[in-house]
């Protein structure tokens, strides 16, 4: 597993790390610093963790000038990401198109190469954390049986790019003060490598902790049972190979043997967004796709992805990106 992170146009690395695939509970935990001496950089301090199957980063960074940071993870792995300040626009391949977004949450994603780009503006403090693990690693914290994450392993079994909820998590004052505590100097040694370890399983719990109360409805209603979830997952399932013409509610509730209301509610506190909304972000996701490729036209496009309506497929693209189909191929 091989993280690199550099700035376009600015000599020197943020990160150049490589270390096994292995979990081995008696490696080494080794530390450092990296620094850039620029004239566009105000000030960065790029701090590290590793251990055979882990690598944690975390930086401190800004700029005198728009700058682009181009972050890879070359290998299989499951990354723990933390945003902690800073305003920017990122894409990560296979996983998010180019948007904007407010470093102050955290989530979980897997990825068989991680290819992020983010933008960063000039005079912006910059602060994440990201903690990479390989699926060993990671597998040796959490049980691949376990039935709280059943849907994550299916897809990194699958080696397909995935977020382990639909949505970011808040940032609350557990997972910061466990944050700190991993991010903490001095950790080299054995004794203090299991100790990392422990810190490490304890925010993924707070983490799963978070993602469970998705589960959870709101106070005052009853919370979805563990027998619905395998049926909600199922739903998921026929909605990935069938969001270009996707089965009415009626429809899909027989299919997975669940009444309408219950796929509804269910399915909305499960995956934090409904039905219409999932089955949007497959479409829009596919369109943007299509577009980047420059093989087809907007026509086309808005056919593939279940549009009978050009203009209706534009304003679905324009209120879901911001922009409408036709300006990715004035940019192209």
């Amino acid at each position: 597993m091989k993280l690199t992170s550099r700035i376009i146009g600015i000599p020197g690395w943020i990160y150049h790390l490589e270390v096994g695939d292995d979990y081995l509970p008696d490696s080494e935990v080794k530390e450092g610093i990296n620094t850039l001496d620029h004239p566009a950089v105000r000030y960065m301090e790029a701090h590290y963790l590793t251990t055979s199957g882990l690598i944690i980063a975390n930086c401190k960074m800004s700029f005198r000038k728009d700058t682009e940071d181009i972050f890879r993870v070359e290998g299989s792995n499951i990354l723990l990401n933390f945003g902690l300040n800073g305003t920017i626009e990122f894409e990560v391949e296979s996983l998010d198109p180019l948007h904007p977004a407010t470093l102050k949450y955290h989530n979980i994603s897997y990825t068989p190469d991680f290819n992020g780009r983010y933008l960063m503006p000039a005079g912006q403090e910059i602060h994440y954390v990201c903690i990479i693990l390989s699926e060993n690693f990671y597998f040796n914290l959490i049980r691949k049986e376990s039935i709280l994450h059943q849907d994550f392993v299916t897809k990194v079994q699958k080696k397909e790019h995935t977020y382990f909820s639909p949505g970011p998590f808040k940032l609350t004052p557990a997972v910061k003060c466990v944050l700190a505590e991993i991010t903490a100097a001095n950790r080299q040694g054995r004794l203090s490598r299991l100790l990392l370890e422990a810190k490490i399983k304890e925010i993924l719990v707070i983490q799963l902790e978070q993602f469970l109360s998705l589960v959870q409805p709101e106070t005052g209603s009853l919370p979805i049972p563990a027998s619905d979830i395998p049926k909600l997952v199922e739903a998921r399932q026929i909605l990935d190979d069938h969001f270009v013409n996707p089965p009415l509610i009626p429809t899909l509730s027989k299919l997975v043997m669940l009444n309408e209301y219950k796929l509804k509610v269910g399915f909305k506190a499960y995956y934090n967004q409904t039905i219409y909304q999932y089955v949007i972000h497959k479409k829009m996701k596919l369109a943007l796709s299509l577009l980047k490729d420059g093989q087809h036209t907007i026509s086309e496009i808005a056919y593939e992805v279940g549009y009978r309506d050009i203009s209706h497929f534009s304003n679905a693209f324009l209120k879901y990106y911001g922009y409408r189909p036709k300006d990715i191929l004035v940019r192209k």
